[in-house]
């Protein structure tokens, strides 16, 4: 999912995870996240709906004296729980794309909470799509060297956030833009 927190509106505050210096004008924010599982109180009530149904029909095998299907039912839901969780915690993870007149940052966060970080100098950016008709991989490129970004993101979704960062960087780097220098503000 995707979320352009002040695309191309100067100044835009995008909170805690902000990478521009105060400074300095954002021309461009993004922020990217993997789909979200439940939150975890729609993990405890989808848990214990399951748990009741499971326990209730077990119930039911149990006292036939098919006591496997009981054994069965409460393998599947840990299996589940554990799959969802591990969801949950996939969604701790995010991408956030940052353009200044002097900078274009990204900053990842994995689901340990490892951030690395990348500047990459904005007039030379280049924004690349791979794939022959869907787009497969965005990558901007710099220097030689190409960063892949918006993993997590539909093809369609790769499109808008190809378009809406080609858009930023040529407002950025047209002639009203370049004449201003961004020390003097």
């Amino acid at each position: 999912m995707t979320s352009l927190i002040g695309d191309a509106a100067p100044g835009a505050d995008t909170g805690e995870g902000r990478d521009a210096s105060p400074e300095e004008d954002v021309v461009f924010d993004a922020l990217i996240t993997p789909r979200r599982s439940p939150c975890p109180q729609g993990f405890a009530l989808m848990m214990g709906t399951i748990g009741a149904v499971g326990g209730t029909i077990g119930l039911g095998f149990l006292f036939n004296g098919a006591w496997p299907v009981v054994l069965y039912f409460a393998v599947t839901i840990a299996l589940l729980g554990w799959a969802v969780r591990a969801s949950i915690l996939r969604s701790r993870a995010f991408e956030h794309l940052c353009l200044t007149p002097s900078r274009f940052s990204i900053r990842r966060v994995d689901i340990r909470g490892r951030e690395e970080r990348i500047e990459l100098q904005p007039y030379w950016l280049r924004v690349e799509l791979q794939g022959d008709s869907h787009a497969e991989e965005l990558r901007l490129r710099t220097h030689g060297v190409a960063h892949s970004v918006g993993l997590w993101l539909s093809p369609t979704e790769r499109l808008e956030l190809a378009d809406a960062l080609r858009e930023a960087l040529g407002t950025l780097r047209s002639p009203q833009c370049l004449m201003t220098d961004p020390q003097e503000s």
